[in-house]
């Protein structure tokens, strides 16, 4: 039997197969074009996020199946998509510009008094960190539901 230590996302227990996240440096060797060419490339990682996780949505159920359609959902929000947007307007790498965004949204649910809005800046980050991931060119992990 292995024994794993780290951080809790969340409260409670659960079972299930353990994947190991190991995002190594993002952002160390990234190179910013200009911003219409940043913006571009933020689009085309959008449809391809939002495709993965359709594709994932189909086959979830319950509360798995609702997960997927709140990052959707974020994906396609405007305050959102205006924040990135706004940071790759003044220079900043699509990239970039989507991990401020989640930093800024995540913290946002982390403060609202209700545990489930709250638990939800998880699913923030699991959405921005697939955009990232498409954009830095990280292969796509195998997920199951």
């Amino acid at each position: 039997m292995q024994t794993f230590q780290g951080l809790a996302v969340s409260d409670g227990l659960t079972v299930g197969p353990v994947v190991r996240i190991d995002r190594g440096a993002a952002g160390l060797h990234r190179i910013v074009c200009d911003p219409f060419r940043e913006r571009a490339l933020y689009e085309a990682a959008i449809v391809l996020a939002k495709d993965e996780l359709n594709r994932l949505q189909q086959h979830a159920c319950g509360q798995d199946a609702d997960i997927l359609m709140f990052q959707i959902a974020l994906l396609e929000d405007e305050s959102f998509t205006n924040e990135i947007g706004d940071y790759i307007a003044a220079g900043a790498g699509s990239a970039a510009a989507v991990e401020r965004a989640e930093q800024i949204f995540a913290s946002r649910l982390k403060n609202v008094d209700d545990d489930y809005i709250r638990e939800r800046s998880v699913d923030v980050c699991d959405a921005c960190r697939r955009v990232v991931d498409i954009l830095d060119g990280r292969p796509s992990r195998r997920l199951h539901l």
